[in-house]
């Protein structure tokens, strides 16, 4: 008899291994790789809500053996980093500067050779978009009175009073993104 020293890979997120000692005779053992199942955790922020031009992110805790390759999802599509949308090694997916197409159902994929998971949520972008540069001049017009009487498509009013026009729905400065 020969004395074998195993060492087994619990879980690659535990970066430790448990060593064991097995008598094992020459040309009989055989080692099999430790497997996991691929499981999935999402967290949003709260009540699946996020404001407009604010930033979010989602957390994807992503367990298994072998490490998992983890992609993300917006209804449906496969997402890829831009300038807004960034995505981590440690699967979180961050978005700057929320608008209203970002409202959707996000889905965290994690799957490795052996077995996959998936959990998906929906997020919806709540808000009204005013950017710092629309005020409201007070010393020359009464903003109030402009809304009131939906004055706001005027040229003239909507420059004087674009915060209250913007957040009364009446103008829309567009999004600065699509």
């Amino acid at each position: 008899m020969i004395r074998y020293l195993l060492v087994l890979m619990m879980a690659w997120q535990a970066k430790s291994s448990i060593i064991t000692t097995n008598d094992i005779p020459v040309g009989n053992g055989t080692v099999k790789e430790r497997q996991i199942p691929v499981t999935v955790e999402m967290q949003f922020p709260e009540g699946h809500n996020a404001l407009l031009n604010s930033n979010f992110t989602i957390n994807c805790t992503v367990n298994g053996y072998p490490k998992p390759e983890v992609n993300w999802y917006k209804d449906g599509q496969i997402m890829v980093p831009t300038e807004y949308i960034h995505i981590t090694d440690e699967n979180l997916l961050i978005v700057t500067g929320a608008i209203t197409s970002d409202s959707g159902k996000y889905k965290c994929l994690a799957r490795n050779e052996h077995s996959e998971a998936t959990q998906e949520q929906s997020l919806r972008v709540e808000g009204i978009y005013v950017p710092p540069e629309c005020t409201d001049n007070q010393q020359l017009l009464k903003c109030d009175l402009i809304v009131a009487g939906d004055y706001c498509k005027h040229k003239y009013y909507a420059t004087f009073c674009c915060r209250s026009c913007t957040l009364a729905g009446q103008i829309n400065l567009g999004n600065r993104r699509t």
